[in-house]
């Protein structure tokens, strides 16, 4: 009898435990979320995601298990010995929650583009101006040109002949040059020619110092090589000669060029001034067929107005579809995001152990260890709940074989 009272009286206080979590809780959810819709609907998940039973404090045990569901192992947020605190996210699927706001930060990035995509309005075609009068032509500018090449054909012409007839005599300073370096040559070779002749009649004197020979033979190498400076000189004269006449016949070269290049200014100016005629002709063409394109400019450019018009009605229609297609696709994936859970931890304690149980249809199957802290109230009993948390955020405590006593 005493036991089953004792039962029943465990019964009460577990549920009235339970009773006062979940008003507290609601109360928590409550206040968290007065930011924005999508921060309320993502704090709604996360209160869900606590466990929803939980024992009365004379029932809670020391060690917790949880059996958690993850899309990858990065979604698990504690490892073991981490200390945690009741509410604290154990795991938060980041790799779906990240890749849904990249889809949506670039859904708001199309959004603005299209925004800014501008229409524009075409205006209506001006009217028609009236045709004016061609100006009066005049050809003084091409005549003028062939004046001038003319007048300089005639001065080429006049230097060409001066030049030929320079072309035909030497340069006097420059043959004068050469004529005084063969001078100095001749009379240097008679200077040798003259030491020579005294050097072989002091051979047949006698009794004379062998000095005096060496002396007369030292001035004959003198003469010599003053000889050969005089030769270079002339050489280089003739050289100096040479060049003047080329330097003439390429002045000769030059002019003929230049007469040349007048010749064919003089052809392209009468060229240009034919050209000028024919298009003063084409002119006068044109502006007598003007008149009669001008009421066919006028009826093609209202038209292509009208046209403009409905296109850009068009542009502006389709504009605000592609937007509310893009908010659309903005509004599901805030309810995605909405809807993800969050799972977090019902008590303050330890993470003694994390197991992996294996994976089934792509979910990733994991097992924590909770230890609670001493400070949370212990009736000491053997039986150690254990608390299964799945995808959806969830959580059921049954109870476990695992001895808690110290």
């Amino acid at each position: 009898m005493f036991k089953k009272t004792n039962k029943q009286m465990e019964t009460r206080a577990r549920i009235t435990v339970a009773i006062t979590l979940l008003l507290l809780t609601g109360c928590t959810a409550e206040t968290s979320t007065k930011s924005n819709p999508l921060s309320e609907a993502i704090a709604q998940s996360n209160q869900k995601a606590v466990a929803a039973v939980a024992p009365p404090k004379s029932a809670l045990p020391q060690n917790l298990k949880l059996n958690l569901s993850l899309d990858r192992p990065q979604d698990l947020k504690v490892k073991v010995d981490d200390s945690v605190a009741a509410g604290q996210i154990l795991v938060e699927k980041t790799s779906i929650k990240q890749s849904l706001l990249n889809g949506r930060s670039q859904l708001i990035l199309d959004r603005k583009q299209i925004e800014n995509r501008k229409v524009i309005t075409p205006q209506p075609p001006n009217a028609v101006p009236i045709a004016r009068q061609l100006p009066p032509t005049s050809y003084a500018g091409q005549e003028a040109t062939i004046n001038t090449t003319d007048m300089r054909i005639e001065q080429l012409n006049r230097a060409i002949f001066l030049q030929q007839q320079q072309a035909l005599r030497d340069p006097p300073s420059f043959a004068a040059a050469l004529t005084a370096a063969n001078d100095k040559v001749t009379s240097q070779q008679r200077l040798i020619d003259n030491q020579k002749r005294k050097i072989e009649a002091v051979t047949f004197l006698k009794d004379l110092p062998v000095e005096v020979s060496l002396h007369e033979q030292e001035v004959l190498h003198k003469l010599e090589a003053q000889l050969d400076i005089l030769k270079s000189d002339v050489i280089v004269a003739a050289g100096n000669l040479e060049d003047a006449k080329l330097q003439r016949f390429e002045k000769l070269q030059l002019l003929n060029e230049s007469l040349n290049k007048a010749r064919t200014d003089r052809t392209v100016a009468i060229a240009g001034l034919q050209a000028a005629k024919d298009a003063r002709a084409y002119q006068e063409y044109q502006a007598s067929i003007s008149a009669a394109t001008r009421i066919e400019q006028s009826n093609t450019a209202l038209s292509n107005y009208q046209e403009q018009l409905i296109a850009a009605e068009e542009q502006k229609r389709e504009q605000a579809f592609q937007i509310a297609t893009v908010n659309a696709k903005i509004s599901e994936i805030d309810e995605k995001i909405a809807s993800l859970s969050v799972v977090t931890s019902p008590y303050t304690g330890t993470i003694k152990k994390i197991k992996w149980l294996g994976q089934s249809d792509r979910a990733l199957n994991v097992e924590l260890t909770l230890a609670l802290n001493p400070s949370t109230p212990s009736d000491g009993s053997n039986a150690t709940p254990s608390t299964t948390i799945d995808p959806s955020g969830t959580s059921t405590t049954t109870p476990s074989a695992t001895d808690t006593k110290r």
